[in-house]
């Protein structure tokens, strides 16, 4: 009964002096409006990549959000930001329309535009963002 007691509180002790490590945020300036349209974005890409790749067709929806959705730092959205906004939601109007057989370089058009963007602004991103191009 003694070891039992001695085993419970140790077990006890040991619980409870773990505390869990705090998970650190994706971005440490916090999560701007721009940010999480920009992840929610690269995961519909991914996905888009597999379909393309496949051959299916592919689900644009609608990101025009990206015209009014504020930065994590307001400087970061220069005066061209809108002008590169607009192409990219060209360029995903284009893949609308496009055939299977034009679908891949539509694809990759929209990815482009995602990055012509961030070499002007934020090139933090450009290395996960070149992993959704398709090679040809």
């Amino acid at each position: 009964m003694k070891l039992f007691v001695i085993l419970f509180a140790s077990l006890l002790f040991f619980a409870c002096a773990n505390e869990p490590k705090k998970v650190e945020p994706t971005n440490p300036n916090g999560d701007s409006e721009l940010a999480l349209l920009m992840r929610k974005m690269e995961n519909h890409w991914k996905t888009a990549k597999k379909a393309v790749e496949e051959g299916r067709p592919v689900e644009t929806p609608d990101f025009s959000s990206i015209l009014s959705a504020k930065p994590t730092d307001g400087s970061m959205k220069m005066p061209s930001f809108d002008g590169f906004a607009e192409a990219y939601l060209a360029q995903i109007e284009t893949l609308k329309e496009t055939d299977k057989g034009t679908q891949k370089k539509s694809y990759n058009n929209i990815i482009n535009a995602c990055i012509v963007c961030h070499e002007n602004s934020c090139s933090g991103p450009i290395p996960r963002i070149q992993k959704l191009l398709i090679s040809q």
